[in-house]
């Protein structure tokens, strides 16, 4: 019995935009041209790509920019030209795309609870969203959210953590002069937990959805929310006040129980929850609920 075995062999370049620039976080694949054997990898920081493992053979590899990454949408421009007959154990292949890539910035945000100017301790989602882009920051210490490498323009920046009012702005980014900084001084939210009393409750088929009209608070106007009925009702990020609560059971669009009831929510220094409960009667029966 004789056993051959055969050194893997790899193959290594760089991919570069029009103007010579390196293109990190693109896909590149080596695609054997005599069977189904194929292999990607991204680009580095630098640029740079790096296959190992590859049969002895001839390749097709063709680049592509990444659509999203975990943390959203990328912004796209140009393409690049398949290279095709490009043998094993290649070190200097360098695939050009056919446009430069436009001049990015970075955008810092620091967030910090208004009641004190500390750094919030919580974990936010901080999203910026443009015509064609949509990407979440990166944590860089306590409080403090990063985008680097963004294309220059205008964005929306928007803000959401728990416990507190979500928040957004126009944020414009700018190539130089170093990164922009945000600063948001976010607001405590109260929280909510709605618990519907229904007498006849096994009366309702399994379809039957509620509805919570909310209005009042400080500024936030009216909202409303459905469920499958059955469940209590949580809502979040509210903001103190007094607020109005109409909830009403639908049965085939039909409103067929309701309740209506003014609340006070104040700030809770720990839970943050208030619970009301509501009780739900038959429409025209004439009982006022509570």
């Amino acid at each position: 019995l004789r056993i051959v075995l055969q050194r893997p062999h790899g193959l290594e370049g760089s991919v570069v935009d029009a103007a010579g620039e390196p293109m990190p976080d693109v896909f590149v694949t080596a695609a054997d041209t005599t069977s189904r054997f194929s292999s990607t990898v991204a680009t580095d920081g630098a640029g740079r790509f790096h296959f190992t493992r590859l049969p002895a053979s001839r390749f097709r590899v063709s680049a592509s920019q990444r659509f999203m990454d975990s943390h959203g949408t990328l912004p796209r421009f140009g393409h690049a030209e398949p290279i095709e007959d490009v043998p094993a154990d290649t070190k200097d292949l360098l695939i050009r795309f056919s446009e430069a890539a436009p001049p990015t910035g970075s955008v810092r945000v620091r967030l910090l609870d208004a009641r004190d100017g500390r750094p919030i301790l919580t974990t936010p989602r901080v999203e910026v969203i443009g015509e064609n882009l949509q990407r979440r920051g990166t944590p860089e210490s306590a409080g403090t959210m990063v985008f680097p490498r963004l294309p220059m323009g205008e964005y929306q920046l928007r803000v959401e953590a728990k416990g507190y009012l979500s928040a957004s702005r126009r944020v414009r980014v700018r190539s130089e002069g170093g990164p922009t900084v945000e600063e948001f001084r976010l607001e405590p939210a109260v929280g909510i937990l709605v618990e519907p009393e229904v007498i006849d409750a096994r009366e309702l088929p399994s379809s039957a959805k509620i509805i919570l009209i909310m209005s009042g608070g400080q500024g936030q106007g009216a909202f409303s929310y459905t469920q499958d009925f059955g469940e209590p009702i949580r809502l979040d990020n509210l903001h103190p006040g007094r607020w109005k609560l109409t909830a009403q059971i639908l049965v085939r669009r039909r409103v067929v129980r309701s309740a209506t009831k003014s609340v006070v929510i104040n700030l809770a220094p720990r839970s943050g929850i208030t619970r009301v409960r509501l009780r739900l009667v038959p429409v025209g029966s004439g009982k006022t609920p509570r």
